[in-house]
C-alpha cells in the first residue's frame, strides 16, 4: 500500500513537472524519479512560535532512475546531503515553514555502473504540518560523465524523530517521499 501511494505521488509530481516545464527553458531533455529517505536536524528547533532556523541539515538516500541527454541512463541509489535555513523574515514553527536548501547526491548505477550525481542550489521548501514540498529550477544531473540541467520537484512526509515533552523544540526529523526531475 505504501508503494502504491508513493507511485501515485510520483505520477502527480511528474504531471506537475510537465506543467512547470512548459514555462522553463532547459539545456537538454531528460527525466527521472526517485524515492528519497533520510533524516536531519533543525537548529534551534521548531516550537509553537515562529523562529528563524539558521541551520537545517538533511542526509539520506535517493533510489530511482536517472537519465540525461547523452542519452545515458541508469538506476541506482545515491547518497544525498542538503543544508540551508528557514526564511529569515517569518521563520518556521510546528505548523508551517519555508526556506531554501542546497546540496547534492552522488553514487553509481546498478545496471551500467555509471557515476551518477545530482546537484541543486536554491531549492525552495514549503512545509505545512507533516507535508513538505520542494522545487528548484537550478539542478544538474550527471550520468556517465554527461551533465544536463533542469528542475526538480518533490513531496515528502516530515516526521519529528525526537520524543518530546509538550512544548519542547523539534530538533530532529525523518523525511520520506518522492522527487521527480526533468530537462536533465
Amino acid at each position: 500500500m505504501r508503494l502504491a501511494r508513493k507511485l501515485t505521488l510520483a505520477g502527480v509530481l511528474l504531471a506537475g513537472f510537465a506543467m512547470l516545464s512548459t514555462n522553463t527553458a532547459y539545456a537538454a531533455p531528460g527525466a527521472g524519479a526517485a524515492v528519497v529517505q533520510g533524516s536531519g536536524t533543525i537548529s534551534p528547533g521548531l516550537t509553537l512560535l515562529p523562529a528563524v532556523q539558521p541551520t537545517i541539515a538533511f542526509g539520506g538516500t535517493a533510489t530511482g532512475a536517472f537519465a540525461n541527454s547523452a542519452p545515458a541512463a541508469d538506476v541506482g541509489s545515491v547518497s544525498c546531503s542538503f543544508s540551508g535555513s528557514s526564511n529569515t523574515t517569518v521563520g518556521d514553527n510546528y505548523a508551517v515553514g519555508f526556506g531554501t536548501v542546497s546540496g547534492s547526491c552522488a553514487g553509481s548505477g546498478t545496471v551500467t555502473g555509471a557515476a551518477i550525481s545530482v546537484s541543486c542550489s536554491a531549492m525552495t521548501y514549503v512545509r505545512v504540518a507533516t507535508i513538505v514540498l520542494v522545487v528548484s529550477a537550478t539542478c544538474s544531473v550527471t550520468v556517465g560523465g554527461t551533465t544536463s540541467s533542469g528542475a526538480v520537484v518533490g513531496a515528502f512526509n516530515f516526521i519529528p524523530s525526537t520524543v518530546l515533552p509538550p512544548g519542547a523544540p523539534v530538533t530532529a526529523y525523518e523525511l520520506t517521499g518522492v522527487a521527480a526531475f526533468g530537462g536533465v
